[in-house]
């Protein structure tokens, strides 16, 4: 982690270095260590786990209504699907109560990410409807909202819409609510997404146009209807995640979907839509058609489109259905989520406010008949969001219970010793990631031997592969097993005509499988083990690691183990003092070490505490479960927002030995009036080329300036004048001049005091020399044509500031590079990830683009310059002769081929491929042929 960390940081800066040229030694090293101070362009990393809260009682012992209790251990039992968690953390529990309770309550959740925020509003709001279809069949039968979601964003509805349809649709929940009412509960999502706007057009092409997004749905269908087995198991999988629309199909075929969406005529006989409507076994309503006819009984949408959906007239009957409904059951109250509360703040929080007033007067609402649930992970002061939510909602404050969760500690929690570090910190990382089983037990097998006490060990069933076993009666297999004391133990196993037998002993993991056959070793209670396969040989089953549970079980009672996630969860332990320390989860990670291992240098914590954290990540029970240490690294990072430097040379910040001999003084990332050494302080600019140092100031007249400001100070009231840019050459140029070539970039040497700002033409006690531009009628004021240091033409007088999307490029092949590769994927990248967030669509396909083209550029030149150097020894009297554009490309091909790199097809000139031409190099490098023939293979694209 520190290593990988610490990449990250250098990455920039070396890029920031790279790019930014700068060439005097003391400002370079200056610039360095500015660069590397915490605040400049990182800040210091911080490291947090996943909170694991208590749970409450079982379901079945909630104070809830009986059939609510019903319906929810239904949902929690392997009969029902196991669709929700029993028993639930202690704050859903509470929640469901108090939505639920004789004397219902408003709620404010502010319980972290990961703590099961969705449960506490999704699983009230199911409670709510069973009870009303248990209790009131017929008033459930009529059909209004009777709960809303309401978001900030659409991207935040579509999130959820996952959840719900796995949820609203499980065969369980709809099957429960067929039986007490004859109708499963109903939910939709309303916002621009959904299909489609306005009213149902009479022409069937435009109506089918309309439809072009749901058609691709229907079209899947089709197609794993006719027989494609891979598209219908892709269908399977998004329908497993929630990511396929939710209708049922009553006669109990797997293609809802289109039985729903239909074929044929469109409209029937009196004009009305017979396809893509509404059936009662459907639990979402796709279309906001289907809505319009009949209210979902959990409306989702956000608050924009609540608006005009309150404005428009179209979608009147949704609230006059519910206003009616509303009215005839008067002890019915409308549950509303606000989910994100603490986004509702400001000129859109007032908005909002307002719109819920609105909506509660449209529905004939008091505020009593409103429930309110506000989630939110920003809420810090308890009494200030009731305050706010309340505000928020129209409703009375001292109804709001505000539930925060309770955090479960872990024991035993305590700091590790010597001996304990130090087994940590021999264990070598990359051997741990290897894909050979043995290899990685070898890494950890001090840690086995110090608590062999604590490792289970089982018998192992070693099956024979389904095509093998048709072909032979049976077959002699012998595996290798590791032990609880690290021992290893062969045995032979006789696979019988069945293809399976059990393993005489028992073992901790089976790490090796002697056969000529496909087969598998399966742990005893069903947990993948190991697979042998006669091309790849041994390799981890993707769905287990025998690793990953021995490393649960030696790492589960760990005193210093449980001290780490009580540290970085947030949790109180009342026996460890330390974890009170440090206020809140995340934990600096520099001090981190030092809070697990307080008695042992810091040097060895921090090696311990690597290793700590990459083996508590791959800990799991089983391999549906979560890892023992579910963490994250926070790093914040940004780019350079410019230098600017005190303009005394004997800055008495500098040390003595760089006084007078360094351009400038202090360097300072944000711009100031004066160094605290009393000198005026000016931006610094350098030469692209030749990294030349400059001063950029302002002033009145930049032909002949006697006054700088530090920056641009606008009109100038008593000169009527605004003041302009003048750039002042810090480095001595006169050694660079040649005077006798009438092209050189001319200058004038002038003298700048560094207290007062002021321009002389004589040196003074505190003035320095600078070098301005002369006065050319071609050319603005003030300003250089190019550099007199390396009289470069068109060169650029650059400021220092990071610009583009490269500096972030930097941090994200850093952060892929530093991934550990998996060792079951042959991918190019080995199955190393990065998931980029952008704040709008345009920023995200810009970013994506240039990401993929400056990724490019960056494996391009590498093998360029090896490429050059292979001919430089090879051929160097042709290098020299002749250079090309199609050279470039010679050197290219040359480099891919000498470093075994596939070419991406982007790469592309003529009609031919990068591929093309590398075969042809391949082919000429192997006859050795000279420089000018290569290049004769590259010329097609140059």
């Amino acid at each position: 982690m520190y290593h990988e960390l610490m990449q990250l940081q250098t990455a920039l800066v070396e890029y920031i270095e790279g790019a930014y040229h700068v060439t005097n030694e003391q400002l370079l090293r200056r610039r360095h260590e500015l660069l590397e101070t915490n605040g400049v362009i990182s800040q210091l990393p911080y490291i947090e786990s996943s909170a694991r809260f208590d749970v409450g009682g079982q379901y079945d012992t909630l104070s809830l209504p009986v059939s609510v209790r019903e319906l929810l251990s239904l949902l929690a039992s392997p009969t029902g699907g196991s669709v929700i968690f029993n028993p639930p953390y202690s704050h859903q529990a509470e929640a469901l109560e108090a939505i639920l309770s004789d004397q219902p309550r408003n709620l404010i959740v502010t319980t972290g990410t990961g703590s099961g925020k969705t449960e506490t509003f999704l699983l009230p709001i199911l409670g709510r409807l069973a009870r009303e279809a248990a209790t009131d069949p017929s008033a459930f039968g009529e059909r209004a909202v009777r709960s809303l979601l309401l978001y900030p964003m659409n991207a935040l509805v579509n999130d959820q819409l996952a959840r719900l349809r796995l949820l609203f649709g499980a065969t369980s929940t709809a099957g429960w609510f067929e039986k007490k009412s004859g109708r499963p509960p109903k939910f939709g999502r309303y916002t621009s997404r959904t299909p489609f706007p306005g009213v149902i057009p009479n022409d069937t092409a435009r109506l089918l146009d309309r439809f072009r997004g749901l058609k691709f749905y229907f079209d899947l269908e089709q197609k794993a209807k006719n027989g494609d087995a891979k598209t219908a198991n892709i269908i399977r999988l998004l329908k497993a995640r929630g990511k396929w629309p939710l209708k049922i199909n009553p006669n109990g075929s797997e293609f809802g979907f289109s039985t729903w969406f239909g074929g044929g005529q469109w409209f029937d006989k009196n004009g009305l839509l017979k396809r893509a409507i509404e059936r009662l076994s459907d639990p979402e309503l796709v279309t906001r058609f289907e809505m319009q006819q009949a209210p979902p009984d959990l409306l989702v949408t956000n608050y924009s489109m609540l608006e005009y959906m309150m404005l428009r007239p179209i979608e009147r009957s949704i609230f006059d259905v519910s206003k009616a409904y509303y009215t005839n059951h008067p002890k019915e109250k409308l549950i509303l989520v606000l989910d994100e509360a603490h986004l509702y703040r400001g000129a859109q929080g007032t908005e909002v406010a307002m719109l819920i007033r609105r909506l509660r007067c449209r529905l004939g609402l008091t505020p009593d008949r409103l429930q309110v649930i506000c989630t939110s992970a920003s809420f810090g002061d308890s009494h200030k969001a009731k305050s706010f939510a309340a505000s928020l909602s129209g409703t009375d404050e001292t109804l709001f219970t505000v539930l925060s969760g309770s955090k479960r500690f872990s024991t035993p929690s305590a700091g590790g010793d010597e001996l304990m570090a130090n087994v940590f910190a021999d264990i070598r990382l990359p051997k741990l990631r290897t894909g050979e089983y043995r290899d990685r037990f070898k890494s950890i097998a001090d840690l086995l031997d110090i608590r062999r006490d604590c490792i289970n060990e089982h018998r192992y069933r070693v099956r024979i592969s389904d095509d093998v076993k048709t072909k032979l009666p049976g077959a002699t297999i012998r595996i290798t097993g590791l032990k609880s004391d690290g021992s290893t133990q062969e045995e032979s196993v006789k696979v019988a005509v069945g293809g399976e037998a059990m393993t005489r002993t028992s073992y901790v993991a089976v790490v090796g499988i002697d056969s000529l056959l496909e087969c598998e070793a399966i742990r005893e209670d069903g947990a993948a083990g190991l697979l042998f396969d006669r091309e790849e040989g041994l390799s981890i089953q993707r769905d287990g690691d025998a690793l990953s549970r021995v490393l649960y079980d030696v790492l589960n009672d760990l005193p210093v183990v449980g001290r780490l996630l009580n540290l970085t969860s947030g949790a109180v332990h009342p026996d460890d003092p330390e974890t009170g320390h440090g206020g809140g989860a995340a934990q600096e990670v520099s001090l981190l070490a030092k809070r697990l291992f307080p008695t042992v240098n810091q040097e060895l914590a921090q090696q311990a505490t690597d290793s700590l954290i990459e083996l508590a990540s791959m800990a799991k029970a089983d391999p549906s479960a979560t890892p023992l240490l579910a963490a994250r690294v926070h790093r914040f990072f940004r780019g350079l927002p410019g230098l600017w430097a005190c303009s005394d040379r004997s800055c008495n910040h500098l040390p003595e030995y760089e006084r007078d001999v360094s351009p400038v003084g202090q360097l300072y990332v944000q711009p100031l009036r004066t160094c605290s050494c009393g000198a005026r302080v000016f931006e610094l600019h350098t030469c692209r080329t030749c990294g030349s140092s400059y001063f950029v100031a302002w002033t009145l007249t930049p032909e002949s300036p006697e006054y700088l400001w530090h920056q641009d100070v606008g009109e100038i009231d008593d000169a009527d004048a605004e003041v302009r840019p003048i750039q002042l050459l810090l480095e001595d140029p006169t050694e660079y001049f040649d005077p006798t070539d009438v092209s050189a970039q001319r200058f004038v040497e002038k003298y700048l005091d560094p207290v007062t700002g002021r321009i002389s033409d004589f040196p003074g006690d505190t003035t320095r020399p600078v070098w301005l531009p002369p006065f050319a009628v071609d050319h603005p004021p003030g300003l250089f044509p190019k550099c007199p240091c390396c009289q470069k033409p068109g060169t650029e007088i650059m400021d220092l500031k990071t610009k583009g999307d490269e500096p972030f490029q930097q941090l994200i092949a850093s952060q892929l590079l530093e991934q550990p590769p998996r060792p079951d994927v042959d991918t190019p990248l080995r199955g190393r990830k990065a998931l980029i967030f952008s704040d709008g669509r345009q920023p995200a396909s810009r970013l994506a683009g240039k990401l993929g083209d400056n990724s490019l550029r960056d494996s391009v030149r590498p093998l360029l310059l090896d490429g050059y150097q292979w001919f430089r020894e090879q051929y160097p009297k042709e290098l020299e002769r002749v250079q090309s554009l199609r050279h470039a490309y010679a050197a290219l091909l040359a480099g891919a081929y000498r470093n075994d790199v596939k070419l991406t097809p982007k790469i592309r000139g003529g009609e031919h491929s990068f591929y093309d031409h590398v075969a042809k190099i391949n082919t000429l490098m192997k006859e050795r042929a000279d420089w000018e023939s290569l290049a004769d293979a590259a010329d097609s694209i140059s």
